[in-house]
């Protein structure tokens, strides 16, 4: 069910679902919605899909413990800024790079977003947009300021676009005659930071989950529901510059190549049972200067 505030219904079909017997019982109940109103009014939900830009951190961190003992699964989808990075063509590159490092540090399994290919803008009214020649792609222009520019009604810059026409039927002047799409720079921003979380999932195995959460902490340090409603527009957390996202990343490649752990904080432990192997101190002296330690093995 999407963006429905008919709680009620909701709760009555996913209670439905579960009454099911066979086949059927294994079928999970799925709604976009706030995870403060699912977790009150739509308890027997199995997966709530909520956005965030900014939260009531207390509300949000009881709704969360409330949805793990009720067996709710929490996805995110859309949002922005700052809780994750936007999605929107005007932000930082890296932008897209945060979303799957706020879901692995929050241990969220699901990052759904609602289209790839919003070529019609038809909720604003409109037919067929020419997505080469015009960043506004959702919502509506009807509006002017000397501080945001063009504005209106859902007014989004490349919202729900994340792949272009490589054969544009629309406006033949922008056909490429390719057969397949063109991915956008944010597409392959995203596909970095999920190829980021399976580094962390690597570093995880060898040198703990603490360590490992520590890195996170370390590039999104305040994220999701931790960014709470504030007077004015907070800040983000997380480096907009590509430099530190890319220096991280070798890191984690180093310490994964050598069996070495960057260091851990005050009172984390980078023990991990026996996925470790020895190291030369010819090898490991020039990176324990750069602030990693070796692995405490536990086996030869």
């Amino acid at each position: 069910i999407d963006e429905s505030s008919d709680y009620h219904q909701i709760q009555e079909w996913a209670e439905m679902v579960d009454a099911v017997n066979g086949s059927g019982a294994q079928l999970e109940t799925f709604a976009t919605l706030n995870l403060l109103h699912a977790v009150a009014e739509t308890p027997s939900l199995d997966i709530a899909c909520s956005t965030l830009s900014f939260a009531d951190v207390p509300a949000w961190k009881a709704a969360v413990e409330k949805a793990g003992e009720l067996g709710m699964k929490l996805w995110l989808y859309n949002g922005g800024r700052p809780a994750h990075g936007s999605t929107n063509t005007e932000f930082d590159a890296s932008d897209m790079r945060t979303i799957p490092w706020a879901l692995w540090k929050h241990d969220i399994p699901m990052y759904f977003y609602w289209m790839s290919t919003y070529y019609t803008n038809y909720q604003a009214g409109e037919s067929a947009v020419n997505v080469f020649q015009r960043a506004r792609t959702f919502g509506q222009n009807s509006t002017w300021s000397d501080v945001d520019g063009e504005d209106g009604w859902m007014y989004g810059n490349g919202d729900g676009v994340l792949l272009y026409p490589g054969t544009e039927k629309a406006f033949p002047e922008e056909d490429y005659g390719v057969w397949g799409p063109f991915a956008s720079l944010r597409l392959k921003h995203w596909r970095r930071g999920l190829q980021d979380v399976e580094y962390l999932e690597l570093y995880k195995q060898i040198c703990g989950e603490p360590a490992a959460k520590a890195v996170a902490q370390r590039m999104v340090p305040t994220v999701l529901w931790e960014v709470g409603v504030r007077t004015s527009f907070p800040e983000i957390s997380w480096p907009d510059a590509w430099e530190p996202w890319e220096r991280l990343r070798l890191e984690l490649a180093e310490a994964l190549e050598f069996g070495v752990c960057l260091a851990a904080p005050t009172g984390a432990s980078a023990s991990s049972g026996g996925q470790c192997r020895k190291v030369s101190s010819a090898v490991l002296a020039p990176l324990a200067a750069q602030g990693y330690r070796p692995i405490r093995c536990t086996h030869a």
